[in-house]
């Protein structure tokens, strides 16, 4: 949909239309006068649609992701969102705002009407993960303290490793934020500190394990995601209506909202699954890993797992629970639990959690968003027009696209995704299995006075190949001296007129004599017939 509307002097008259066709739905605008003019500006707009509202609190779990993102229209400012997680572990879009600019005053805000909106009372069965965003997590212990606040992961890694570089640091760290237990946790945290030391004092001085470690994760939310890349789904699609003026990208985003959960109610309708795919999937992969696992049964209800590298844990399927606590962060059968379940004769499927149902999936996007008319239908509202924020031109040319990490996979324009050269492991020969250099450069093939490298960064451009044909190095058999030197005797020896097959046997009767002990001999007896007796005593003479 494309829209025409490019100032803010009709935004009362929208809010008006947005509230009398969508009855319920949370809109709060906030101006600030202009001493100028004497006329109100315009600050920050919050809207919650109530069809959200209902699905969200009908449907979904209690987990909220935030983020703001940079306006690149007109007008410079802040869109916030936030974002929940429906069945089928995709986005749930449930409340946005346009601010002036990302601070502690602003979230406060923001995070106060959506507390308002989600009925948020008991919190502590509420989780909220974020980027760790300027003021976000001093307005979350304000606002709402008892609600547990995670952090994303690959956003914390990317501060750890401004100091702390390499593969093997963010392979320790994650394996620390994967622990399930605490006992893994601890684990894991004394691998990282023998290794890196600094790296470990850094995590200790600068975070808590309860914001990014599964270890330390309530099981209430029913939800173990380490990331907040659903956030960056929803940013994908709203790219185009962030360039718009502010009035023009509401009505983008109003609209994509409407049509996704219209679009979502006619997929549901096709479909007759008690569990939705991401959800099949998990289970899929937890059946794998369960083959690694040996059950064995105390009662009816009670197992004890032991894995193949002599982890052991305790399986309850009466209450749901394993002591590597997977099964109580998601609500999903763990491969532990899995191997107790076949062992039992039951089905994986009947353990999952209500909250995968498919009645809990209709019933989220079971409400619908009004449409509206047009501004030329518009009701005149009794407010004064407001003025739209100032027009701030940044140096420099406006970006298009999001800045990238050094590690993260570049985007090309035949939409093939690259990966950065800059701090990947060494490299490995696969003959003598040393790092630090390929085939060309193997130490095992080329002489030690030949690698010096000169005052060069690089070694010298050395041709590390071995001849198939004489078994030396320093060239291929494409270039082999033998071969050109036997090709030079013999080509005297024959004339232009020599036909291509007289050719080969004369060719093959000098690899003879260069070659003493090769054994397939030519057989000239059954291959020259038909040449005159002057080419074949060439051949006989060449042999003997």
């Amino acid at each position: 949909m494309v829209v025409t509307i490019t100032n803010t002097e009709k935004l009362w008259d929208y809010c008006d239309e947005l509230l009398t066709c969508n009855p319920g739905t949370t809109m709060h605008m906030e101006t600030i006068l202009d001493e100028s003019s004497g006329k109100e500006r315009f600050l920050r707009l919050y809207i919650c649609f109530e069809a959200l509202k209902r699905g969200f609190k009908a449907g979904c779990k209690h987990v909220i992701r935030v983020d703001g993102y940079h306006l690149r229209g007109p007008h410079l400012g802040m869109l916030l969102t936030a974002i929940g997680i429906d069945t089928n572990d995709c986005i749930y879009p449930v409340a946005y705002a346009v601010v002036e600019v990302e601070n502690k005053n602003s979230w406060k805000c923001f995070i106060e009407f959506l507390k308002y909106d989600l009925s948020i009372s008991e919190q502590k069965s509420w989780t909220i993960i974020s980027d760790r965003q300027k003021g976000l997590g001093s307005a979350i212990e304000e606002m709402v303290p008892g609600v547990e606040h995670r952090h994303c992961v690959r956003h914390l890694h990317n501060n750890i490793k401004k100091l702390h570089l390499g593969q093997s640091i963010k392979n320790r760290f994650w394996a620390c934020a994967r622990s399930s237990y605490m006992r893994r946790f601890e684990s894991e945290m004394k691998i990282l500190r023998e290794y890196d030391g600094n790296a470990h004092r850094w995590l200790l001085d600068n975070t808590s394990p309860k914001h990014w470690s599964r270890s330390h994760f309530r099981e209430v939310a029913k939800c173990d995601i380490l990331l907040n890349n659903l956030c960056e789904s929803f940013n994908s699609v709203i790219v185009e209506a962030r360039e718009k003026p502010i009035l023009g990208m509401l009505e983008n985003i109003r609209v994509y909202l409407m049509e996704r959960l219209r679009t979502i109610r006619e997929w549901l309708k096709k479909r007759t699954n008690d569990i939705y795919p991401k959800i099949q999937n998990k289970l899929e992969k937890a059946k794998i890993e369960c083959a690694a696992n040996i059950a064995r049964q105390s009662d009816d209800k009670r197992f004890e797992v032991q894995h193949i590298y002599g982890r052991t844990y305790v399986v309850d399927l009466d209450k749901c629970t394993c002591t590597c606590r997977k099964w109580e962060l998601t609500c999903l059968p763990c491969c532990h639990a899995i191997a107790c379940i076949s062992l039992a004769g039951g089905k994986p499927e009947d353990y999952v959690h209500k909250c995968y149902s498919r009645e809990a999936y209709l019933a989220a996007y079971e409400p619908a968003i009004a449409p509206i008319s047009g501004p030329n239908a518009w009701k005149c509202s009794t407010k004064e027009p407001i003025l739209p924020p100032n027009k701030v031109r940044l140096p420099g040319k406006p970006k298009q696209v999001r800045r990238r990490e050094s590690d993260e996979p570049r985007k090309c324009s035949n939409r093939v995704t690259k990966l950065s050269k800059t701090g990947v492991c060494l490299l490995s020969y696969s003959n003598c299995h040393e790092k630090g250099h390929t085939k060309r450069k193997c130490p095992r093939l080329i002489p030690p006075e030949q690698l010096t490298t000169h005052g060069r960064s690089r070694g010298p451009s050395v041709n590390s190949n071995r001849c198939r044909n004489c078994q030396e190095l320093g060239h291929n058999r494409r270039t082999c001296p033998k071969i050109h030197n036997s090709e030079q005797r013999y080509a005297n020896e024959i004339n232009t007129s020599t036909s291509a097959h007289l050719y080969l046997h004369i060719y093959a009767a000098h690899r003879l004599i260069d070659n003493p002990d090769e054994k397939n001999e030519p057989r000239t007896e059954n291959h020259l017939a038909g040449y005159d007796e002057g080419q074949v005593s060439i051949v006989a003479h060449i042999q003997s």
